[in-house]
């Protein structure tokens, strides 16, 4: 930001239309009115997007204005988001969104949406205790074998003595 005096997200509708989402100037942080949800910047001026959806999905613009010796920049970004329709997403909050004014791509920190289908409680308790009980099963079975094993080998040894 020492180059820059103010920095400003928009979201892009087509190239002649952008809605304003928040504008940083200098210490102050300013939502435009008409927003229909909140968004954020953090200290790296990213954009922030709480709870996600894929109503969000589309053009996003970063938009730079320089102290005077510099240039004015912006930049856009697109950002795809799909539906998740899982159990995990409709127990755990959606992730949020960081959109990287700098590298021009999206960081994730808490994904927690998109992990597959759910899976049906009694399967998975079923499932688990199919798991259980197959390791039992080999446990008794390994066991079995090495005490047959022992005892081969007692008789072998006695058989020698005679």
């Amino acid at each position: 930001m020492h180059n820059y005096w103010a920095i400003g997200w928009y979201k892009v509708a087509n190239e002649s239309h952008e809605m304003g989402l928040i504008r940083r100037h200098e210490n102050s942080t300013h939502v435009y009115s008409g927003t229909q949800r909140e968004f954020l910047m953090d200290v790296q001026q990213s954009l922030v997007i709480p709870e996600v959806q894929p109503e969000d999905s589309g053009a996003y613009r970063c938009s730079l204005w320089a102290r005077v010796g510099h240039f004015n920049q912006q930049a856009d970004i697109i950002l795809q988001i799909s539906e998740c329709s899982t159990l995990q997403s409709a127990t755990l909050p959606r992730e949020t969104l960081l959109l990287d004014s700098e590298q021009g791509s999206s960081v994730s920190p808490n994904s927690t949406c998109c992990w597959g289908k759910p899976v049906p409680v009694l399967a998975t308790v079923l499932g688990l205790l199919a798991v259980n009980l197959g390791k039992g099963l080999l446990s008794l079975a390994f066991t079995l074998a090495i005490v047959v094993i022992l005892k081969g080998k007692r008789r072998k040894k006695a058989g020698e003595r005679f």
